[in-house]
């Protein structure tokens, strides 16, 4: 029997029935690939999710041996379906924005996978002080969303969710994390996990592709760092205090 959404639940409405175990392993390894060495290095680590989705950054996480784990989402539905599943986290309702703003210096590492570009500017970077306010001094911040730059596949990744309010190429998003005090870590395009012949061919297409956009961009704008990959992601580290700074 088909249930009826609760409203205003987009989790409800769409992503509910569209989950994948094999995505999600596959979402799990590309983490994996691009995002380890990017995590805090103790396993103690207080590490908060900002919009979890099915959850593979959260498993990802666990397996990678950290335990202090909380997540939050202001889908409610979302944040229960995590419930009954087991996650092993510290699961919120909550506007994230709010959530960080009255949590001074508690998390080592802020985690927003796709989630940015659903906040328009101003609100993106509210958010993203926020999760500044949020962090301890050294505490790290980790953003992934959709490439603007790559204009074959940046126009389907923009508008294929109506939620969607803003876009980032990585220049506009190292701007965004510059200004609100962000030291930046690394940049980079995502690179996808490779686990079947099928995800290879796709990997080729999608290099060809890269590649094509890299190349009419660079023409036009060649002392800029132009990274074409569908998806980009950027670690940022909230900065100790300065030894001689006044008191």
């Amino acid at each position: 029997m088909q249930t009826t959404p609760a409203p205003n639940s987009y989790y409800d409405a769409y992503w509910r029935d569209r989950f994948d175990p094999v995505l999600f392993e596959r979402r799990i390894r590309t983490f994996s690939k691009n995002y380890a060495s990017h995590l805090p290095p103790a396993s103690e680590a207080r590490i908060v999710e900002i919009g979890p989705g099915y959850g593979e950054m959260l498993e990802f996480l666990v397996r990678a041996g950290f335990s202090n784990l909380t997540a939050l989402d202001n889908d409610a539905p979302l944040i229960e379906a995590l419930r009954r599943r087991g996650v092993k986290a510290a699961l919120h309702v909550a506007d994230a924005t709010e959530f960080l703003s009255t949590r001074g210096g508690e998390f080592d590492c802020v985690v927003g996978m796709h989630v940015l570009e659903h906040f328009d500017g101003l609100a993106g970077q509210a958010l993203v002080r926020a999760a500044f306010h949020g962090l301890a001094p050294g505490g790290r911040l980790i953003i992934e969303v959709p490439n603007m730059a790559n204009f074959i596949t940046a126009p389907y990744a923009r508008w294929a969710d109506y939620t969607h309010r803003q876009g980032y190429t990585i220049e506009s998003l190292r701007a965004l994390l510059l200004t609100v005090g962000f030291r930046i870590r690394a940049s980079f395009g995502v690179a996808r996990s490779i686990g079947s012949v099928g995800q290879l061919a796709g990997h080729i297409a999608q290099r060809c592709t890269d590649a094509l956009a890299w190349t009419f961009l660079k023409a036009n704008y060649p002392r800029v760092d132009i990274i074409t990959a569908p998806v980009i992601g950027i670690v940022g580290e909230r900065p100790a205090p300065s030894a001689d700074a006044a008191p």
